[in-house]
């Protein structure tokens, strides 16, 4: 079954994007931990490269730089993401 975190993402989704849709699926607040799961479960980003999108965010999940920031390494990390078979 394909993930619609992977689908979004393979879309063209922005990890700022990526919490908003992960907030949603959390109501109870996104931890940052959980965050880091998966990205690496779904998405396939080894922990090494999600903890660096993670320095960006305070332990609420809140951002501590700027979206162009946060989104600018983000497009690094998930450059290679796409469909497959997840």
């Amino acid at each position: 079954m394909k993930s619609r975190l992977r689908y979004e993402v393979a879309q063209g989704a922005t990890v700022t994007d990526i919490v908003k849709i992960l907030e949603e699926r959390f109501p109870e607040g996104l931890r940052p931990m959980q965050f880091l799961w998966i990205l690496q479960e779904e998405l396939g980003i080894p922990f090494t490269e999600s903890r660096r999108v993670l320095e960006y965010f305070d332990p609420e999940m809140k951002p501590t730089a700027s979206a162009e920031v946060i989104d600018d390494l983000g497009r690094s990390i998930l450059v290679n993401v796409t469909l497959g078979d997840s």
